[in-house]
């Protein structure tokens, strides 16, 4: 299952409509169905939104339970996912300032 499939069976369980989301996470009614669809894809930062409104995590949202990710952990995956190599090595480079 792809994430607009999920999307749509986490907001199907929800009970929620596309208004009631759009209202709680201030994105348009007509940018949740694009991404329900399959036709947008959603930031890390606006999936946490939606699923959130939905009442999910992001751990439940991806099956991985045991597997808890720090926002910059996230922030990097999503950098990468969209092959924004610059700000991938820019979280790199803080992280690794941080640890230092």
């Amino acid at each position: 299952m792809n994430i607009a499939q999920t999307i749509g069976l986490y907001r199907e369980q929800s009970g929620k409509t596309y208004k009631q989301l759009a209202e709680e996470t201030g994105l348009s009614i007509s940018y949740l169905s694009d991404i329900e669809r399959g036709r947008s894809k959603p930031t890390i930062e606006t999936l946490a939104k939606v699923v959130t409104a939905m009442g999910f995590s992001l751990a439940e949202f991806f099956g991985a339970t045991e597997l808890m990710l720090s926002t910059s952990e996230l922030r990097l995956i999503e950098a990468v996912r969209l092959k924004d190599y610059p700000t991938a090595l820019r979280l790199i480079a803080q992280d690794m300032q941080i640890n230092d």
